[in-house]
């Protein structure tokens, strides 16, 4: 998953965000999905922040066709620090559009709640290592009554200077409460610029 993501810094509590990434399967020899997501952030004090987000997504289905979705989320997220280590608990409230829902094969918007933990340590200036896991939470689909998927990852972050860094990632994706309960194991490589 490589993933480029760009952040503007308008005011001491006011930020934009821009994020372009690219998932690859089949060990990274065949296209599975892309994504671009734009998004505002406000922070409200030295704890808490929120963000609006829309990201505009395609993947490969299994049927080797490119779909299209539209995610609408907020989050809010609370901050903090114990020690030298780092720590986020974020909230998000999503909802994701088919975009083909207009056809004869009509679906209802999927709305999750997504509950984020991520705890992170700057050996550094220049390195800092972090640790997270996220669980997805349906809450309008009849079929799933319980959470139906699951990430846990770790991370190395590489800073050189204020305004760039990059990081490696390796996460584990587990689909839970639905046929097949696939699992997903995901190398990232993102690299980050703020202006």
């Amino acid at each position: 998953m490589p993933q480029f993501a760009l952040r503007y810094q308008q005011s001491r509590s006011l930020y934009f965000k821009f994020t372009q990434q690219a998932l690859f399967n089949e060990n990274a020899t065949e296209f599975w999905m892309s994504g671009a997501d734009g998004g505002i952030g406000i922070r409200i004090n030295e704890h808490f922040s929120t963000e609006l987000h829309s990201r505009w997504v395609q993947f490969k289905s299994p049927r080797n066709i490119i779909e299209s979705r539209a995610l609408f989320f907020h989050t809010i997220s609370y901050n903090n620090r114990i020690g030298k280590v780092h720590f986020t608990l974020r909230n998000r409230v999503q909802q994701l559009v088919f975009v083909e829902h207009l056809n004869d094969q009509y679906r209802n918007p999927r709305w999750y709640n997504r509950l984020r933990f991520t705890a992170s340590h700057r050996l550094n200036y220049y390195y800092g290592v972090g640790v997270n896991t996220e669980f997805f939470y349906p809450l309008n689909n009849p079929s799933r009554k319980t959470i139906d998927q699951m990430r846990i990852g770790a991370s190395v972050e590489r800073k050189f200077n204020e305004h760039w860094e990059v990081s490696i990632g390796y996460q584990l994706q587990q689909l839970l409460a639905r046929v097949g309960n696939n699992r997903y194991f995901v190398a990232s490589f993102q690299t980050t610029l703020s202006l």
